[in-house]
């Protein structure tokens, strides 16, 4: 079962509560003790407005760093998790309830003490800092959970019925309307985190998927039909490959390594169905995407020399041809 984020209780309802902790010096000691090393960033990166006082600064290590961590810990456990009865568990607890439920209590936060992320943005004087400084927390907080919620969104693919973007977050579980101010950037990143864990791995992106998602349901039987990718693969599996988002579970290619080639050739460079990369990371992307049969990754330099395969060239032309009207 997927563990709390624990370091967000702590600052809405326990020891790291930002008002009324007037010793400041103590609270800072107790924020270095409770702060943890920052590994990479994965997913999504934050970009919110700078430390305003010495108070947010530690504030600002503190949640950056304990939601990298978290999302590396989702990134791990939701990616590794095969068994669809779990997933859906998955999805549950995290999409349908507990983040809902803690946006909408920092949304009441906000709410309730007209915590505005504009008063950042603008820049506008206050003489009340200690307030500045909780508007400053609360806000962070809200961004920290949204990028949470968006990693764990894009590791369950298909089992999300409708995917929220970040202003739809801000609007419809935190309560805030008007125009949002966007504070994360989807990154792909190939390193692997600091703490072991691997780093959310970006995919193809179809570029029809927001009007004709179901070819991706057909180019996939029929890619199985031709004994191209491995019987146990999932629909589900397949399809989050051409998203344009993080891809948990790699796919087993049983159809050869030319015939691999000429499915990207076809895919990117003749057919231009999935958003264009640089050649370099065209490359790593199909390896990030296909795996060997025994699940060993493709090597890339010999996936990029390969060529047209005489015997099944046709076969993966008339894949293709199930993503095109």
């Amino acid at each position: 079962m997927i563990k709390p984020f624990d370091e967000i209780h702590r600052v809405l309802h326990r020891d790291l509560k930002p008002a009324g902790n007037n010793n400041e010096r103590a609270f800072r000691e107790k924020l270095q003790q409770s702060s943890q090393s920052q590994p990479a960033e994965v997913a999504y990166q934050i970009a919110f407005p700078p430390a305003i006082d010495h108070k947010t600064m530690w504030y600002h290590r503190f949640l950056t760093g304990a939601t990298n961590h978290y999302c590396h810990y989702l990134t791990h456990e939701i990616g590794n998790e095969e068994e669809e009865s779990v997933r859906l568990l998955q999805k549950t607890l995290l999409l349908d309830r507990t983040f809902p439920s803690l946006l909408k209590q920092v949304g009441d936060v906000i709410a309730e003490n007209g915590f505005s992320i504009k008063k950042l943005v603008d820049d506008a004087p206050c003489a009340d800092k200690e307030w500045m400084s909780s508007l400053y927390i609360y806000q962070l907080v809200k961004v920290c959970l949204a990028k949470c919620y968006l990693t764990a969104q894009d590791l369950l693919g298909e089992l999300v019925e409708t995917h929220f973007s970040e202003a739809d977050i801000y609007r419809i579980l935190v309560g805030e309307w008007g125009e949002p101010q966007l504070c994360l950037t989807a990154i792909a990143n190939d390193k692997t985190a600091t703490d072991g864990l691997p780093v959310a791995k970006i995919g193809f992106t179809y570029i029809y998927l927001d009007t004709h998602a179901d070819y991706l349901n057909d180019f996939f039987d029929s890619l199985k039909k031709a004994g191209k990718i491995a019987d146990e693969t999932k629909l589900t599996d397949f399809k989050q490959l051409f998203k344009g988002k993080p891809v948990a579970t790699p796919v087993r290619w049983t159809g050869g390594i030319n015939a691999l080639y000429y499915l990207i050739v076809q895919l990117h460079n003749d057919s231009k169905l999935v958003k264009e990369l640089r050649v370099q990371e065209l490359w790593n992307t199909a390896c990030r995407c296909f795996v060997q049969p025994s699940g060993e990754p493709f090597d890339k330099d010999n996936l990029r020399k390969g060529s047209r395969p005489k015997r099944t060239a046709d076969i993966i032309e008339t894949c293709v041809a199930q993503l095109v009207d």
